[in-house]
């Protein structure tokens, strides 16, 4: 096994000292150790600066150099070379203090046997090179202490602070080390300057010796304080250490985390009220047209039977308002009228925005058409709506909202560069309202952002319908003054894919049928309502109130269906079950499903189900008959 040799520098201007020593640590064939000598203190800095050195054996009187300085003069260009002082004085004084300026050990000549000359090299060498592994630990430790982004306190057990990192210092720069500063004095802003504070974690560390936490705030900034005992080597408590983290964004992404999680379970429950809710709604204005289709004209009860009819249908709206924010997935974008969307809004608007809140309707009606999804749109004018009215809500004032077709040339004019270079329909919400202030201008579109207080909004309004307009390849602008109000104008490209299709209602004798139809709902009011309403224009109907039933039935008496009309959620077996069950038999039947939550049911997975439409709850009968009877009219099944 080859020997590592050490290699070691002896400055001495003896040459029989000089002889003795490299005899006693050379003598052996295999040593361990490879001696360099020098005479002067120049020729010993010249060589260091050379060669790597292991080891100076360093006389104190030298030709050029003398006493203690010797060793100043070396550890001042290299602080890492452990020194072992050889002296001809046997004064204990010296060697003292040879060690206090930086030399590992001392030797007397003259006393040194062999062994114990080795051993004190290699115990200076290890003692060095601890030493410097120390240095670089407690270096590495105060570079992650300062750098760690976290105030760092050292505190005893009467409360003082000991020491701090720079990032303490920043946070309270009031902190001064040399004055004995108690912690609590320091930390007002949750200790009220008193060390009796309940819920200081410090105190309680000192008391218990377990670690503690505690949240505050100062001013817009939430930090949050950990305290973790100091303990000597007999597990005494000796102080705290105190970490003070600035955790005010992570509690703001928290916060929107579970705003996130309420609207994610807002919207779950509001999948299931419609569900249930326009069961009631099909029951109430089935039964209210029943009753008006038996009541004179002239009748005083018609006339209130339109007006629960109208109330249904205004409910029907907000339903499916309600289940706009529910809806997730991609939208589909298709040519819309948005003057069509607009006016049905601003319909729905004027029966629910107080009486001191004038609507001005400037909309233009126009047949060009922009890329969008439908609901986004209707979205995007609640949004908009809801938010003026909320700024006039107590005043009272005026909505206006206009919508007009814009040339290129005026876009170009108006220096919208992020718009593309064609016309636009250009909306314009305006209201006589508070205003925005302008130091929250920059905020309004960020999400989570809102002024309103807790649980009276989500802050997600404008963040969404900014979105949407982006998305459609659109712009908006606000204007504002505080005290007069707010002008929001959005720019949609207007699409070359062609008009919209309007569907066109059948008239009232194309509805009418002799088929055979299988109802299955779990409503009963449902079936009720459904099955007069059905044979009311001729259709014979078999109802069942579930999936599992509807399946026995067809199984049986297939050859007595002509079409099968399903709720799409019920327990069991669901709608969409139904149909994918169906596909199994060999009856060519046609399935049209009933829902008042369709956002679930995607393109690919009603074509794959064979299912020939899809009926939006709540039902009402004048428009979901032409959808039956065009299904029917397609189908045309023999018997």
């Amino acid at each position: 096994m080859d020997i590592i040799q050490k290699h070691i520098l002896l400055v001495e201007d003896n040459p029989a000292d000089a002889e003795l020593i490299r005899i006693i640590l050379t003598e052996k064939k295999h040593s361990a150790y490879l001696l360099y000598v020098k005479e002067r203190l120049g020729e010993a800095m010249d060589f260091l600066s050379a060669h790597k050195i292991d080891l100076v054996l360093l006389d104190l009187g030298l030709p050029d150099s003398h006493g203690v300085s010797t060793i100043q003069t070396i550890k001042a260009k290299y602080p890492f070379i452990p020194i072992v002082v050889i002296t001809g004085n046997d004064d204990e004084n010296i060697g003292i203090e040879a060690v206090q300026m930086g030399a590992q050990d001392y030797i007397c000549k003259g006393l040194i046997p062999n062994h114990y000359l080795t051993q004190t090299i290699e115990y200076a060498i290890h003692r060095q090179d601890s030493e410097f592994r120390l240095r670089q630990s407690e270096a590495k430790y105060k570079s992650i202490v300062e750098n760690i982004g976290i105030g760092v306190a050292l505190i005893n057990q009467d409360f003082t602070i000991l020491e701090i990192n720079t990032c303490m210092h920043q946070w309270f720069p009031r902190i001064n080390l040399q004055t004995g500063v108690k912690c609590y004095e320091s930390f007002t802003f949750f200790t009220n300057g008193s060390p009796d504070f309940k819920n200081c974690p410090v105190a309680k560390t000192l008391k218990d010796g377990k670690t503690h936490k505690h949240t505050a705030m100062k001013g817009d900034i939430t930090y949050q304080l950990l305290s973790s005992p100091l303990k000597d080597g007999n597990g005494q408590i000796k102080g705290a250490v105190l970490l003070v983290e600035d955790i005010t964004e992570r509690v703001s992404v928290e916060t929107r985390l579970r705003q996130a999680q309420k609207m994610e379970s807002l919207g779950t429950l509001a999948g299931g009220v419609a569900h249930d809710f326009n069961n009631i709604l099909t029951a109430i204005h089935g039964f209210a047209t029943l009753a008006q289709s038996r009541t004179d004209t002239r009748d005083s009860l018609s006339d209130d039977l339109s007006e629960i009819l109208k109330a249904a249908q205004r409910a029907g709206d907000l339903v499916k308002q309600i289940l706009t924010f529910s809806r997730m997935g991609d939208s589909e974008k298709l040519p819309v009228r948005m003057d069509l969307i607009i006016n049905e809004v601003l319909k729905l608007l004027r029966s629910t925005l107080p009486s001191n809140i004038e609507i001005i309707n400037l909309v233009n009606k126009t047949q060009e058409t922009v890329l969008a999804d439908p609901t986004q749109v209707h979205q995007i004018m609640m949004n908009l709506c809801t938010n003026a009215f909320h700024a006039m809500e107590e005043t009272g004032g005026t909505l206006q909202v206009s919508l007009a077709q814009v040339s290129r040339e005026a876009i170009n004019a108006e220096d919208l560069t992020p718009l593309k270079d064609c016309s636009h329909l250009k909306l314009m919400v305006k209201d006589t309202g508070t205003g925005i202030p302008p130091d929250l201008m920059e905020s309004i579109f960020d999400p989570y952002f809102t002024t309103k207080g807790i649980g009276e909004g989500t802050g997600l309004g404008l963040s969404v319908v900014q979105g949407i307009v982006k998305d459609c390849g659109g712009e908006i602008v606000v204007e504002s003054t505080r005290g007069k109000g707010s002008c929001f104008t959005l720019y949609f490209p207007i699409s070359k894919t062609g008009s919209a299709s309007v569907s066109t209602p059948a008239r009232m004798e194309h509805w009418a049928g002799t088929e055979n139809i299988l109802l299955v709902d779990d409503e009963p009011s449902i079936l009720k309502i459904g099955t007069r309403m059905l044979n009311m224009d001729g259709y014979t109907v078999h109802t069942e109130a579930n999936g599992h039933a509807a399946l026995g039935y067809i199984k049986k008496h297939h050859d007595r269906i002509d079409l099968i009309l399903s709720d799409m959620t019920m327990p069991k077996m669901t709608g969409l079950e139904l149909a994918q069950r169906l596909l199994e038999l060999p009856f060519n039947i046609p399935i049209i499903l009933m829902t008042g939550y369709s956002h679930a049911l995607s393109r690919a997975r009603i074509e794959e189900a064979k299912i020939k439409a899809i009926i939006t709850k709540p039902l009402f009968m004048k428009e979901i008959m032409p959808t039956i009877r065009k299904v029917l009219d397609q189908t045309a099944l023999p018997h």
